[in-house]
């Protein structure tokens, strides 16, 4: 990776954790979640989790002047299908601002920004979620997950 992916990496990540404990104002709505979904072309209303990792990594993107790598798409899993990213399998030690993606079945999805792992410790900011770590949850989160634990996690990208 050159210094300019490690730090659009960085900054998209520093951007996530500025929203935290961001809410919407009714089941997957508001000025915040409309406003990720539409940049995705996803109608208002809809799980907003992909589009959130869109939204920050657009926002870094357009401050160093590059394109957003991270593909526009609602899906998660068609994030993980159609990433130019390197994709990392699951026992990857990931590194702060890889993305972790989620397989819940029945082609949901979930998916994160990792701020650190530690001692088998994942440490996320997710979009759509809940303090309880739910998949379409009520806001932004920094939340903390055990990555042998989790059976949903299929991967990480790396940008």
């Amino acid at each position: 990776m050159d210094v300019k992916s490690v730090s659009l990496r960085h900054r998209a990540l520093d951007i996530a954790l500025s929203y935290n404990g961001i809410k919407e104002e009714a089941g997957n709505r508001g000025k915040f979640v409309d406003d990720c979904l539409k940049l995705v072309g996803v109608p208002v209303g809809n799980a907003w989790c992909q589009a959130f990792i869109y939204r920050v990594y657009n926002e870094a993107a357009i401050e160093f002047g590059v394109k957003n790598p991270v593909p526009k798409v609602g899906g998660v899993l068609n994030h993980w299908r159609q990433t130019k990213g390197v994709k990392l399998p699951k026992n990857t030690i990931p590194q702060s601002g890889d993305i972790a993606v989620y397989d819940h079945g029945k082609g949901l999805g979930h998916i994160a920004i990792v701020v650190s792992c530690k001692d088998g410790l994942l440490q996320t900011i997710e979009g759509n979620t809940s303090l309880n770590g739910s998949r379409n949850g009520d806001g932004v989160y920094i939340l903390n997950r055990r990555r042998t634990d989790d059976k949903l996690l299929i991967g990480y990208i790396r940008y």
